[in-house]
């Protein structure tokens, strides 16, 4: 069992693709174009919109189902504290997305990466156990999205 922290391939191999699909799907949809997904150990995704670039991580979290802000079971989002790293590099939207019913949570990293929404919260997966840097974010900070729509 690895720390909550520690990158875990397995997680990756089954989660990463099928989670930037549907994510850059949803952005072609909506508008985005030259949409790249190719792994580069930075961002998950970079887009364009406007001829301006856009950055994006992607987190599957396949426990949790939920259709909209009502429906997400926790007053708080936690996002991941190692992705800071990618922040201080170029501020980004990090995306989690529900694959049961492909609903995301969006927040931009800039909303996220605060000092005092700095948490560190117990973790408990059949992978993952110990405690984990994270920052919380109420939900009403939080964008909703049905990644299967072409509306933001």
């Amino acid at each position: 069992m690895g720390q909550p922290s520690n990158f875990i391939q397995e997680s990756y191999d089954l989660n990463d693709a099928p989670a930037k699909k549907l994510v850059a799907e949803y952005l072609e949809r909506i508008g985005y174009e030259n949409i790249q997904t190719e792994e580069t150990f930075d961002h998950d995704i970079i887009a364009e919109r406007e001829g301006v670039k856009f950055y994006f991580e992607v987190e599957m979290k396949s426990r949790y189902r939920f259709r909209q802000r009502e429906t997400f079971p926790f007053d708080t989002v936690h996002f991941l504290g190692r992705k800071e790293r990618l922040h201080r590099k170029q501020p980004f939207y990090y995306v989690i997305v529900g694959p049961l019913e492909e609903w995301a949570v969006i927040c931009h990293s800039g909303d996220i990466y605060k000092d005092e929404q700095r948490k560190y919260v117990q973790v408990q997966t059949v992978s993952r156990y110990g405690w984990d840097n994270m920052f919380e974010v109420h939900r009403n900070k939080c964008l909703f999205v049905d990644l299967n729509s072409n509306q933001i």
